[in-house]
């Protein structure tokens, strides 16, 4: 191939289409990444509050029985998030009283 036969404009195009590949495939893979591991290590904080709240209930049996049954689990959480939504209304309304 001579000189003036070199597809410059194909050649760009390659290589803006590779670039554009590579971010993209980069850009998404470390997205994923970060997500799956920003919600694996919250899901493991929220667990560990839910326990330490149980425990705090002297409720360990609850933790044994959740450890076995995701619906109960699932349950508690309900429970748990309904007991923080009512502690920080009282809070709430004592800082207003």
């Amino acid at each position: 191939m001579g000189v003036h036969e070199y597809p410059y404009e194909r050649h760009v195009q390659a290589i803006q289409d590779e670039s554009y590949n590579n971010g993209y495939n980069t850009g998404y893979g470390n997205g994923f990444d970060n997500g799956f591991d920003n919600g694996h290590s919250g899901g493991v904080t929220d667990t560990n509050d839910l326990y330490a709240w149980l425990k705090s209930q002297n409720r360990q049996s609850d933790i044994l029985k959740a450890i076995d049954d995701s619906d109960f689990l699932s349950q508690l959480f309900e429970e748990y998030d309904e007991w923080k939504r009512n502690v920080e209304v009282n809070t709430n309304n004592n800082l207003h009283a």
